[in-house]
């Protein structure tokens, strides 16, 4: 939950950085005031070590009400999964998308897989490729090696050698194993008369 508070309704027309601000609070008795990081704690507790699916389910649905985007794509990867709920793909991919728009790494990527393979939307590599650049921004590697994969052999993008370099070092050097594929591109940068073997993506979600 946020809260603004106007100092200037309190005759306090500036902050000053040297200055304690003493702010008190009243909240009535019947307000239940949540702890966010304490709901999610809870809920991988069940989730990961007690493998309590539905008990997972009912606390990840409730810190997705406080705006978790991290809630909303553990809600999606258990819909999808059917993990203490009833498995439902077009619902999961609603919460995946409210996951993503929030700017969650993971679900980003997940949106790009699924706009790849056409799963619960029409395939469509281009905007699959929008989701795979966010993820990739915040650091997500496979969305990277996705990117190298796209921009080498022109799946949703043009072919762009370059760019495709750029991907797959990005992703090498956060721990993704895709030497082979940077050397490949490179060999296409030098050499652009060779041509290989289209690859595949990996098409594997997160979660």
């Amino acid at each position: 939950r946020l809260l603004i508070i106007d100092f200037a309704k309190y005759g306090i027309g500036q902050l000053y950085g040297e200055r304690t601000y003493l702010v008190k609070i009243s909240i009535p008795s019947n307000i239940k005031v949540v702890d966010l990081e304490d709901l999610l704690t809870q809920a991988k507790t069940a989730y990961f070590d007690e493998k309590n699916y539905g008990k997972a389910f009912r606390l990840f649905k409730k810190a997705s009400e406080y705006n978790s985007p991290e809630a909303m794509f553990m809600v999606s990867i258990m819909i999808d999964n059917g993990r203490g709920t009833t498995k439902d793909g077009a619902e999961a991919h609603r919460w995946c998308v409210k996951a993503a728009e929030l700017g969650h790494p993971a679900a980003q990527y997940n949106l790009g897989v699924k706009y790849f393979e056409g799963e619960n939307v029409n395939k469509d590599m281009s905007k699959g490729v929008e989701w795979f650049t966010k993820a990739a921004l915040q650091g997500m590697a496979p969305a990277m090696y996705n990117l190298g994969i796209a921009y080498e052999f022109g799946y949703g993008v043009d072919v762009d050698y370059d760019e495709a370099e750029d991907q797959y070092y990005n992703a090498l050097q956060n721990e993704y194993n895709c030497s082979e594929d940077l050397e490949r591109v490179r060999e296409k940068n030098t050499y652009p008369e060779n041509n290989c073997v289209e690859f595949s993506l990996i098409c594997e979600k997160a979660g």
